[in-house]
């Protein structure tokens, strides 16, 4: 994922810093291939009374440090969380 970064950021021709304030990133996974252990759920039932958004697969160290955000969310949640808004606006 760095690899790609520091790719997209040479092509666009920003720095690391600009991706860091205005650059989310969407891991989008198969729940059926990687589902969710009861010890996920329980994080993710924790971050959802928060604020805060939990990013599976090891993803919440770049959040802040690369990414504005991080999220990883499944196909259902992508479509109705990010793609509807997305094409409604």
């Amino acid at each position: 994922m760095l690899e790609s970064l520091l790719l997209l950021t040479d092509i666009i021709d920003k720095r690391i810093s600009d991706t860091r304030h205005n650059l989310n990133y969407i891991l989008v996974y198969d729940e059926k291939k990687n589902p969710r252990d009861s010890k996920m759920k329980i994080k993710e039932g924790i971050s959802r009374a928060g604020t805060k958004q939990f990013a599976r697969f090891g993803l919440e160290p770049f959040e802040k440090i690369y990414f504005k955000n991080v999220f990883t969310v499944t196909e259902e949640v992508f479509e109705n969380q990010f793609v509807k808004d997305w094409t409604a606006s």
